[in-house]
């Protein structure tokens, strides 16, 4: 009988032992950390090319000197923002350089019925049945332009991939081409002359590249 109740006792404890070491694997392999994402790194240029249309020239000819084939230059290196979000939209990444102080240009793209998991590796920003590009500049008087909705990009492509691991996304926007209606430097609200500008066909381009954007709950 003593024989069977120590027979009884060392099985019960094996048991629990196995248990207890069951249980430690379960808790570590649970509470494994997510890895630490890197840093955000960007790469911003940005070039808009004004363009006045020589129909103006007699009416306007000092603006015309003033305007016509003037540009205006932004190059910066970590100084831009950028996340992305998820909503019943779609994926959106959006950008917005501070290198200039208060003169500040921003991009959105939205991915549409896109999540992270299914995002295109790369594609035209002129597919407007998978992206939506909007654009914006504030200005130092601390007035902003932004396009109506979708802008009609001229041309351009991004690139992304996407760390599951860590979360983040990585990318390039090449040669991204739109036409905008206005002169960063000497811009001031009310903007009179952006029709002539808009019309004229005057542009910005935007290269850019990126890593580590992390995910913002919005």
């Amino acid at each position: 009988m003593l024989k069977t109740l120590l027979s009884l006792l060392r099985n019960a404890s094996t048991v629990l032992l196995a248990a207890t070491l069951l249980a430690a694997c379960e808790t570590e392999t649970s509470e494994e950390p997510t890895p630490l994402a890197a840093p955000l790194e960007t790469q911003f240029a940005l070039v808009d090319s004004m363009k006045v249309s020589a129909a103006y020239q007699l009416a306007y000819p000092d603006f015309y000197a003033s305007m016509n084939d003037k540009t205006y230059l932004v190059t910066s290196q970590n100084q831009s923002e950028v996340y992305y979000y998820e909503d019943q939209e779609g994926l959106t990444l959006y950008v917005k350089d501070a290198s200039q102080g208060k003169e500040q240009p921003w991009l959105s793209f939205t991915f549409k019925n896109r999540s992270v998991k299914n995002l295109p590796a790369h594609v035209s920003l002129k597919d407007t049945a998978v992206v939506c590009v909007e654009d914006g500049q504030q200005f130092k008087d601390g007035s902003m332009a932004m396009s109506p909705g979708c802008t009609t990009v001229l041309d351009g492509s991004i690139s992304l991939t996407y760390d599951q691991d860590t979360r983040v996304l990585s990318g390039a926007v090449t040669n991204l081409k739109f036409g905008i209606g206005y002169f960063v430097p000497s811009y001031a609200f009310p903007n009179h002359t952006g029709l002539f500008l808009s019309t004229s066909g005057s542009t910005r381009h935007v290269n850019l590249s990126f890593k580590n954007a992390k995910l913002r709950q919005m």
